[in-house]
Formats: C-alpha cells, sequence, structure tokens
C-alpha cells in the first residue's frame, strides 16, 4: 500500500537556491499535444470510415478538451547533466486521467536543472521538504502561467515517494529511482498535478469516497487507480492554472525565464507528502 500524509508549508525548509535551469534547444521544444481516445472510441473512428458498426461501443464520444496546461517534466542534475533523475510517465494514460476534467495536456522535452545539491536525511534517503523548496527556487518565477513542474528526485526521506503544494506553487517533486513501473510513476504524476490543481486526498473532510480514485491517501502498488473522483474534478474546475485552448507558451532555447510576478503565489499553500508503507 501506499499512503499519503499531509504537511504543512511551514514544515519546509529553505536550504540553498539552486538556479542553474536549462531551457531545451529549440528543435526538440516542440510539444506533443496527447489527446487520448478509449479502445471504443478508435473503434468507433474506423467503423466511420468504414461505414461499419462495431459494437456497442462504436459511437463512444472523443474527449472535449475546454482547458489546457503543460506538464513541464524536469531532469534534476547533481553535476553538470551526466548523472540526472527524471520523471517516467506514460503521456496516453495521464491525458485520459485528465480527459473528464476537460483538460489536455502539453508535453515539452524535459528541461534541466544543474549541480542540485540535495539534503542528506541519512541512510542514503533525502529531505523531501527541502528538495521541494530547493525546486521550486531554481525554477521560479515558472516560465508559463500555464504550467506545472514535475522534478525527478532520489530516493525520499522515511519512504515517501512525492511532494508538491496543493493549489499554490506549481512545482512537486517525484521519486524517479527504485524501479517503479511505468503505470505506478504516471498515476504518483498524476496524484502530484492533482494536489497542484488544487485537489485534497479523497475522504479528507469531503464527500469523495477515501480509496479507488487517484486521490485516495492510500491504494494498491500493484494495481493504482487510474480515475479521478468527483470531487477532485471539481476541484480541478477551479483552479486558474490550466488556460484556454492556445494559451499555453512554452519555453524556447535559450529564452531567459520571465521576471518575477504571474503566477507566483503569495503564500506557499498546503503541501502533500505521499509515504509508502507496508500492511499490517
Amino acid at each position: 500500500m501506499i499512503r499519503y500524509e499531509a504537511a504543512r508549508a511551514d514544515q519546509a525548509m529553505s536550504p540553498k537556491r539552486n538556479p542553474n535551469f536549462i531551457h531545451p534547444a529549440a528543435a526538440g521544444a516542440v510539444p506533443r499535444f496527447a489527446a487520448a481516445t478509449s479502445a471504443g472510441a478508435a473503434r468507433a473512428l474506423l467503423a466511420a470510415g468504414l461505414g461499419l458498426a462495431i459494437g456497442a461501443g462504436a459511437a463512444q464520444a472523443l474527449p472535449v478538451h475546454t482547458r489546457e496546461m503543460a506538464v513541464q517534466l524536469v531532469s534534476v542534475c547533481t553535476d553538470s547533466g551526466a548523472t540526472c533523475l527524471t520523471p517516467e510517465i506514460d503521456e496516453t494514460l495521464l491525458q485520459t486521467m485528465f480527459d473528464p476534467a476537460g483538460i489536455a495536456l502539453l508535453f515539452p522535452t524535459p528541461t534541466r536543472v544543474l549541480n542540485f545539491s540535495y539534503v542528506e536525511a541519512g541512510g542514503g534517503e533525502i529531505d523531501v521538504n527541502a528538495a521541494l523548496v530547493d525546486f521550486r527556487d531554481a525554477l521560479a518565477p515558472p516560465a508559463s502561467a500555464h504550467t506545472a513542474y514535475i522534478g525527478g528526485v532520489r530516493d525520499v526521506q522515511g519512504g515517501a515517494m512525492t511532494l508538491s503544494y496543493v493549489g499554490g506553487d506549481p512545482y512537486g517533486v517525484v521519486q524517479a529511482e527504485g524501479g517503479l513501473s511505468l503505470g505506478l510513476s504516471t498515476m504518483l504524476v498524476a496524484h502530484s498535478l492533482g494536489h497542484i490543481l488544487g485537489a485534497p486526498h479523497d475522504g479528507d473532510g469531503n464527500a469523495a469516497p477515501s480509496s479507488g480514485f487517484i486521490m485516495a491517501s492510500a491504494f494498491s502498488v500493484s494495481e493504482p487507480p487510474t480515475t479521478f473522483s468527483e470531487v477532485s474534478l471539481a476541484a480541478f474546475g477551479s483552479s486558474a492554472l490550466p488556460g484556454a485552448p492556445g494559451s499555453v507558451v512554452l519555453p524556447e532555447a535559450e529564452a531567459p525565464l520571465p521576471a518575477a510576478g504571474g503566477l507566483m503565489a503569495a503564500g506557499l499553500g498546503a503541501l502533500a507528502l505521499f509515504r509508502r508503507r507496508r500492511r499490517a
């Protein structure tokens, strides 16, 4: 089982900044738009082309996207670029998770933070609070007002797997080593994005079931959930992070970061800490 715990923003440490942020080359910065369709929808498209009807799922509608946001994966490097960790995702699966919210995801080429210094917590683990603060400081202010930044980090203190701001600054860090399956890693990124978009844990002072959805506080590692609850979807609808179609501004080669302001929240907001625990 994986269990999540909430942490207050004032618990985060503020170690030294890591200002070495590198944008991707222009040739590699072209975004890929991942609009996933279900198997039924794919059959429907084929049937329409052939003038055939294939099963009851043939008429399944394609997802309708009314807003968009970029998911900027960030390679966190402890040197000049040879030793880096990047979150792994299945872009199609991640897009499918956000289709019910009407949010189209853009996936720019991963960027890098160089010479990142971890705060060691002992036993080869790192202080995740310090890592998130340093990660935010290395990238702030965000290059786009409609972009969430997810960085890959080493094994996290106490079995935690990821940490992100809730409804505040658009940053999160996810454990990117340890042999996580692609499905589990994708779900963890989705969970982190859910918090960034303002969703709390399901069942934590709200009417959502406490299990069975992406924002649950605990779930099976072998079968992680792939859908958001109605409570989460409602929170996404109130988030100002996604923009209108065509509003996302993606980074260009050697483009300087914009001046301070824009999306940066006045406060850090809450933090969501994810811990992995074994069943008793």
